[in-house]
């Protein structure tokens, strides 16, 4: 997630690296990783009693899993596109000319979300 992109001369004359977050897709963030950090996120969160979250929210909101992975929103709208299939239908993210929302369908398990991310 931190990439170095160089090194300066410091006031003393040594030499330090530069570091820069790697805002890039992440292929290690599955969507069933991303969906439990989505339902984390919106549990713990101002948003809480919300039956929906804007994009901008979950893409760059503070705190939010976008912000927190440090992803494109190219890559948070992808792995949204998998919300439906990853939390059963329990969230789905719907997106039309004027509104991405994601909307709470029905409860859903942490636990759940969380054996899915690493299966037995």
């Amino acid at each position: 997630m931190i990439r170095v992109v160089g090194e300066r001369l410091t006031n003393n004359g040594s030499r330090e690296l530069i570091y820069s977050f790697n805002i890039e897709p992440k292929s290690t963030i599955s969507p069933e990783l991303f969906a439990y950090c989505v339902e984390d996120f919106w549990s713990n969160s101002v948003h809480k009693g919300s039956e929906s979250l804007g994009f901008p929210v979950v893409s760059t909101g503070e705190g939010s899993p976008g912000q927190i992975f440090k992803l494109p929103e190219a890559s948070v709208r992808s792995l949204l596109d998998g919300l439906d299939i990853a939390t059963d239908g329990a969230l789905a993210f719907e997106e039309s000319r004027s509104m991405q929302q994601i909307w709470r369908k029905k409860p859903i398990n942490q636990d759940d979300l969380l054996d899915a991310v690493y299966p037995i």
